[in-house]
């Protein structure tokens, strides 16, 4: 996972770009030689350079190595990183007394390198990565080669003190090439790729809000939180984190979304949320974290029976028993529904068991095909359950007579009757009348043609045996074989 420069411990590896290739480099020190900033040294020999080819050793401002790396080795590093290595004050020695200078590579001293050699002078504070001889071997192409420290031998001019091949300290010739290991501070704020790599990036801004919904206690709530921005452009996610009651954070979620759905277990107390945004290189932004929401632990209202069919009804419509209890008591509100059409809303008596039912004129309404009946119980703090039925009515014909004869004085000799519905090709619809319906055989008459468009119609009958004459209707239509609407919407007229 990418980290901070600062993250990483003395002895860890990172990578610089030499000329574009990959090169480790040993993390020595934080906070050198001053806050803010990590010195770092190359792990292998970079290259084999002599001191001074002069004969004489001279002292490192004036050798050859000096130079080289605060000019050609500077210009190999990866430029974007070139502009963060910044000059530093290291001890240097001059004429048997210490200075300071600045440079941006330099080489360290034997005392740096936490070792001691009594014919130099000591420069700088011991670093305390090097613990022993073998931490200061360094290799040039698989093999243990001595290399050059920064400060010269006071008691010889043919030497400069060196790490020989076995990590010891010791001298080193100056015309003759030994090795160089270049040493700069970067800022330890500089990130650290998931491959070693040091790279220049910056953290996403932290996200802009978090939004926590009421919390029920095992149910699903969606956490929705604001956009974060990064200056590098390479935003790639967030992490959502959780806290229950007294325990840490958790993550929950990690992903590019700005919501997530979780469900808290039931039973808990209080719940907190926090998120964060995170780059390419998992270089993560800090926490926008919600207020504590206390969960809402009610046990939804419970409806007896299972979600089903009840099967194919005709000219009764279907009934439904149910028994609604909640473990929380209270009032719990029912509503019955037929579709989208509510059929009664009321506070249950909870566990007494109710009917549902669909009025007459409601079910005389509802066309033949699929349906659903849908009961739906909630409780004080808003939680419900559903149970749900499916049935098919399915009429295929209908038929009906007025419930008492119509009276009249004299008997009825004509009449005029019209019916309106549909009456798709392929169904059979018959009307009859007639004029002695207070009989026990009544005489009924067709008029079906003659209702269909309006005509008058002429009574054939002229008996009766019952001591009164009188009118009635019935009329009887059957779908047969047809397909689309078909019905009686209305039926009237009169007699004389």
């Amino acid at each position: 996972m990418a980290t901070l420069l600062s993250a990483k411990n003395p002895g860890d590896i990172v990578k610089i770009n030499e000329n574009g290739s990959p090169v480790n480099f040993i993390v020595l020190i934080h906070n050198y030689p001053a806050s803010g900033r990590t010195l770092l040294l190359r792990e292998k020999i970079h290259s084999l350079r002599r001191w001074n080819p002069s004969g004489e050793r001279g002292r490192y401002t004036s050798s050859e190595i000096d130079p080289w790396l605060t000019g050609t080795y500077y210009n190999s590093i990866e430029q974007s990183l070139r502009s963060q290595i910044l000059p530093v004050e290291i001890e240097n020695e001059k004429s048997g007394d210490l200075k300071t200078i600045s440079r941006t590579i330099f080489l360290l001293s034997s005392r740096e390198l936490n070792t001691y050699w009594r014919f130099t002078i000591e420069l700088g504070t011991p670093i305390p990565y090097f613990t022993n001889d073998t931490k200061r071997i360094a290799y040039y192409q698989e093999e243990a080669r001595g290399w050059w420290c920064r400060n010269i031998n006071t008691s010889s001019t043919d030497y400069v003190v060196g790490i020989l091949s076995s990590g010891a300290v010791g001298n080193l010739n100056g015309p003759s090439e030994s090795g160089v290991r270049p040493a700069f501070t970067l800022p330890s704020t500089l990130t650290v790729a998931d491959n070693g790599s040091v790279v220049i990036n910056s953290a996403p801004s932290v996200p802009s809000s978090i939004n926590v919904p009421a919390i029920k206690g095992g149910d699903a709530a969606t956490i929705s939180w604001g956009a974060s921005t990064d200056p590098d452009g390479n935003l790639s996610g967030y992490i959502l984190e959780r806290k229950l009651d007294s325990a840490s954070f958790t993550q929950v979620y990690r992903g590019p979304n700005r919501s997530v759905s979780d469900t808290v277990p039931k039973g808990t107390g209080k719940v907190q949320y926090r998120v964060k945004a995170y780059d390419s290189y998992n270089v993560q932004s800090g926490y926008r974290t919600s207020n504590e929401v206390t969960v809402i632990n009610n046990t939804p209202p419970a409806i007896s029976g299972s979600n089903g069919s009840l099967g194919t009804f005709g000219e009764t419509a279907p009934t439904y028993q149910y028994t609604v209890t909640d473990a929380d008591g209270g009032t719990v509100s029912v509503t019955e529904k037929l579709d989208n059409t509510v059929l009664r809303t009321y506070n249950v008596t909870l566990g007494s068991q109710n009917t549902l039912t669909i009025p007459a004129a409601t079910w005389r309404n509802v066309l033949n095909g699929s349906h659903t009946l849908t009961i739906t119980a909630t409780d004080p703090d808003g939680a419900s359950s559903t149970r749900t039925q499916t049935f098919t009515k399915s009429v295929t014909s209908l038929g009906f007579t007025l419930a008492a004869p119509m009276a009249a004085d004299a008997m009825p000799d004509r009449c005029v009757v019209n019916i309106q519905g549909s009456f798709p090709a392929g169904s059979a619809l018959k009307v009859e009348i007639c004029n002695n319906a207070n009989d026990a055989s009544p005489t009924w008459e067709d008029i079906t043609t003659q209702a269909q468009t309006g005509q008058k119609y002429f009574f054939t009958n002229k008996t009766k045996t019952a001591a009164s004459w009188g009118v009635n209707l019935r009329v009887s239509l059957s779908r047969g074989e047809a397909s689309g609407a078909c019905y009686v919407s209305s039926i009237g007229g009169n007699f004389e």
